[in-house]
């Protein structure tokens, strides 16, 4: 409901509009400290390259499969390079929590650049920075760490589409 607004010029109190003025300078200084307290994680996306005449007993499957056809780790001669990009997430988050913040952006809309399938069973998620580098299998149970070698990965099928 709205109240109907009377100037008393004998008031000498706070007006609502100072009132609302300060709460949205509040509000202000919380969503910095909100966004001081987020990074930018980069990461990339490894599929199983599928346009050859090869078979892969593993593909879209988990990580038990992949051990069953032969494979400790995943073939990454095998793989191919379909995004190179960054995500925000809570600073200091749990690599879990970033895996399920790349699952879920890389499912619903593809972010730009990416060239590759929804992320499925057998894809090979790659967390890094300018220091360490860790590999996720995507697995029926969710993401499993696993050991690669990005290098023999091939690039993306259009040239280099880092954002």
């Amino acid at each position: 409901t709205c109240r109907r607004l009377v100037w008393n010029p004998n008031y000498k109190e706070i007006d609502d509009w100072q009132l609302a003025l300060h709460r949205k300078s509040e509000v202000r200084k919380e969503n910095v400290t909100i966004n001081a307290e987020q990074q930018t994680q980069l990461f990339r996306v490894y599929q199983l390259d599928l346009d050859g005449t090869k078979t892969y007993p593993f593909a879209f499957r988990g990580i038990k499969t992949m051990h069953k056809a032969g494979y400790q780790q995943p073939p990454a001669a095998d793989y191919r390079l379909v995004y190179d990009g960054t995500i925000t997430c809570a600073k200091d988050a749990d690599p879990k929590d970033v895996l399920d913040l790349i699952y879920i952006r890389c499912n619903d809309t593809f972010p730009e650049g990416y060239q590759g399938h929804s992320l499925s069973m057998s894809d090979v998620v790659e967390l890094y920075d300018k220091e360490n580098r860790s590999y996720f299998y995507y697995d029926e149970a969710g993401f499993a760490h696993v050991q690669f070698s990005p290098g023999l990965a091939k690039p993306c099928p259009k040239g280099d589409y880092s954002v």
